[in-house]
């Protein structure tokens, strides 16, 4: 309901609005409704296993909008563009959102991804890159208040730029938040990549997808 008033809010015309019924192993009826009204965007907000499915019979049914695009969940998952456990070459092109990747251009994120790989034998999520961005400014602001008084901390945070760090810059607005850029993916390669903004980007968005047809199998 949020992404409809908010597409409405700046001029977008919404066809069609279609709910449906989670892992459901078949989603060919809807495909073909959304089909018939001919969107240049599909937007989805869907778990995994709907994501994977959903994708799929999109090829089967010929649903070509100019791309697809989705609310993250599913769509952004580890192991959405992987063959076995994903929609696999189904997730080319499909745009998605995240707080953050290993590839973002901010200094000290491909060092993070390899110092935790190498300490776990994993790759992390976004939670553990925020978590780890979080204790840097909290010493900061440490440092800066000479305090470990609350109030201390708190109006020292308050003034408090971080321009740079692996996870992006860092300043609170008045209401205590942060102003995190939120970063746009593009499924290439079988990896996500970073599109958006400009100065996290690692390479520029492919637009509109290719049709099906055109897409090697």
């Amino acid at each position: 309901k949020s992404m409809k008033a908010a597409a409405e809010q700046i001029g977008l015309l919404i066809l069609d609005t279609e709910a449906y019924q989670a892992s459901s192993p078949d989603y060919k009826g809807l495909l073909q409704r959304v089909k018939a009204k001919n969107p240049e965007v599909v937007y989805f907000a869907s778990y995994l296993l709907d994501a994977t499915t959903l994708m799929r019979q999109s090829e089967s049914v010929n649903l070509n909008p100019r791309y697809y695009t989705s609310a993250g969940t599913g769509f952004a998952a580890a192991e959405f563009p992987t063959q076995d456990k994903g929609a696999g070459r189904h997730a080319e092109y499909t745009f998605s959102v995240s707080q953050w990747l290993p590839s973002a251009k901010w200094k000290g994120s491909a060092e993070f991804d390899q110092a935790y790989l190498k300490l776990t034998g994993l790759h992390p999520a976004y939670h553990g890159m925020e978590a780890y961005a979080a204790l840097l400014v909290a010493a900061q602001a440490i440092r800066k208040a000479n305090s470990t008084e609350p109030k201390a901390l708190r109006d020292t945070l308050r003034t408090l730029e971080i321009p740079e760090t692996a996870f992006g810059p860092v300043k609170f607005d008045d209401g205590g938040k942060n102003a995190h850029p939120v970063l746009v993916t593009q499924v290439l390669g079988g990896q996500y990549r970073v599109v958006w903004p400009p100065n996290a980007a690692e390479t520029k968005p492919v637009y509109p997808a290719p049709e099906w047809s055109k897409r090697q199998k």
